[in-house]
């Protein structure tokens, strides 16, 4: 009998690539404020894990409050995702594969929950998922365990029973303090992050499969 009843998805990074999508928004506001967008050395204008509004503003001299420059991005987010999107490999293979031997499946994110219905009715995957909690005023982001901890309690499990699969060092510590069992899977632009907290560490979500879960 399996030790892990539920495994708990990220998705930015994880599911399919929004950094991308997220670096390309932020690049439009801060275009709109006048202000040119200096990409880091992987090769995004943000910080993947530290969704931080108020540093990207100092950084650029931006003038204006932190939640208009955060609607402005919201909205082209919103309309960027309307393109196709394409997970990365092994996603659509594992939530079948968690399906057929009876997972509870959950998505926890710090994407604002609008977006990550979004993704998920692109995906037509929406029906895999048992619960999905996005960030709150109750909730604080990752990496404080919240997010990771409401969704425990939503599933009606504790910490324990669950397997979180996440992409960044923020991610897993998220995880990790919720006391959950965590599986990293790092993404090129995350690679130098610190996985330390991390039971596993694979390549892709292609090398998740029932012997990787029994072992935790």
């Amino acid at each position: 009998m399996n030790k892990i009843k539920a495994v708990i998805f990220d998705m930015d990074g994880l599911i399919v690539d929004t950094e991308k999508i997220e670096s390309h928004a932020l690049s439009a506001v801060i275009k709109d404020y006048g202000k040119t967008p200096v990409p880091n050395d992987t090769g995004l204008v943000h910080i993947v894990g530290k969704g931080d509004y108020k540093e990207l503003m100092d950084k650029y001299s931006i003038n204006g409050t932190h939640d208009i420059f955060r609607d402005k991005k919201r909205d082209i987010f919103s309309k960027l995702l309307e393109e196709k999107l394409t997970p990365y490999d092994g996603f659509f293979e594992l939530i079948e594969l968690l399906s057929k031997h009876n997972f509870k499946i959950a998505l926890a994110s710090n994407r604002y929950i609008n977006h990550i219905f979004l993704v998920l009715k692109n995906l037509e995957v929406e029906k895999y998922f048992n619960i999905i909690v996005g960030p709150s005023e109750e909730r604080k982001h990752k990496p404080h365990p919240d997010i990771y901890l409401h969704a425990a309690k939503e599933l009606g499990l504790n910490p324990e029973d669950c397997v979180a699969l996440e992409d960044s060092e923020s991610g897993v510590i998220s995880a990790h303090s919720a006391g959950m069992k965590v599986i990293a899977i790092p993404n090129k632009y995350t690679q130098k992050h610190d996985f330390s907290k991390a039971d596993i560490i694979l390549k892709s979500l292609m090398e998740v499969n029932m012997d990787v879960l029994n072992s935790l």
